[in-house]
């Protein structure tokens, strides 16, 4: 186990490079917290060098949030925008064997809202060129060595229409998406995930959902289960069944998860949670495999590294903790 130190003080995200030998890390963009010193930027680390990050990317940018293709060359980052200069908040694509960037020509707000197909070569964002009341979904094709291409976008059904998350799943027959209407009262919103096809990002069907909150939505890497993160509990579907109710999965304590990962084989959900655990559960039963706890403050994010044999959590402390797993 080793511990490496960010200039950020709250770890929102970790996450792996695909060759296993980088992590990459970045700050909070919630806004109560989104102003902290040096939260810009996302930091790299040499996991075969010390604590501190060897780079940053984007140094000077608010950071919503970013994803890592699965092929392994490109990453994929959302920035946020100072209030209230809305149009400096953008999408790009980092070429990870050369450093350079490229601007996708869409925003996000200060919302990051994107999945990539684990084949890695497409991946879908909500987003929006000019004004945030005219979002789209749009999904790119990403050839290994070329920039990503658009390949269609598709207007809301409601002019208040907001996608919150995304997943794709591992097969090439579903994206799954949580769609709300904003500035719509609570009580009179329907909960509930949005089927759509990949080809063409139009509507297959609903599927009801017993709560209101959507942190986190992704599949596992069989393609066997469909999770929700939701404050104080999980959500988990059968995906070749989503009609039939899920199976609720709750904290030990009383904290709220905070993020959650799968394992490269899919037996594993690790969980991170606010009540400075990090949750590891069997997906063959649910059962808790392993509970790790560590003194370094309240945990905020969790991966699994692409071989399995590594886990990196972030906490609220500016520190990233790092471990073989042994489950």
């Amino acid at each position: 186990m080793r511990f490496l130190t960010s200039r950020m003080r709250v770890v929102d995200q970790v996450a792996f490079a695909r060759d296993g030998r980088r992590l990459f890390a970045a700050g909070t963009n919630v806004p109560d917290l989104r102003y902290e010193p040096n939260n810009r930027g996302i930091d790299v680390w040499d996991l075969a060098g010390g604590p501190a990050p060897v780079s940053q990317l984007l140094a000077d940018q608010l950071i919503a949030g970013f994803a890592v293709n699965p092929a392994g060359r490109w990453l994929y980052v959302g920035t946020g925008y100072d209030y209230p200069d809305e149009h400096t908040s953008a999408y790009f694509a980092i070429d990870l064997t050369n450093g350079a960037v490229t601007r996708l020509g869409w925003s996000g707000g200060n919302s990051f809202v994107l999945d990539t197909h684990p084949s890695g070569e497409w991946f879908v964002g909500h987003v929006y060129r000019t004004d945030w009341r005219t979002r789209r979904l749009v999904r790119w094709r990403q050839l290994p060595a070329d920039a990503p291409t658009e390949d269609w976008e598709i207007a809301p059904s409601a002019s208040r229409f907001s996608t919150s998350q995304i997943a794709c799943a591992p097969t090439e027959e579903l994206i799954v998406t949580h769609d709300i209407e904003s500035g719509i009262a609570v009580r009179d919103q329907v909960y509930e995930l949005v089927t759509r096809d990949p080809g063409t990002g139009q509507v297959r069907g609903k599927i009801p959902i017993p709560g209101r909150t959507v942190n986190q939505l992704l599949f596992s890497p069989d393609g066997a289960s469909l999770v929700v993160r939701g404050g104080p509990s999980l959500l988990v579907w059968d995906a070749r069944d989503l009609a039939r109710k899920p199976q609720k999965i709750r904290g030990a304590g009383r904290g709220h998860f905070t993020g959650v990962a799968f394992d490269p084989t899919g037996r594993y959900l690790a969980a991170a949670s606010n009540d400075q655990s990090v949750n590891v559960y069997e997906t063959a039963t649910w059962g808790l495999a392993r509970s790790f706890a560590w003194d370094i403050g309240r945990m905020r994010s969790v991966a699994f590294s692409p071989d399995g044999l590594l886990m990196a959590a972030g906490s609220d402390v500016g520190q990233i903790v790092l471990w073989d797993i042994d489950l």
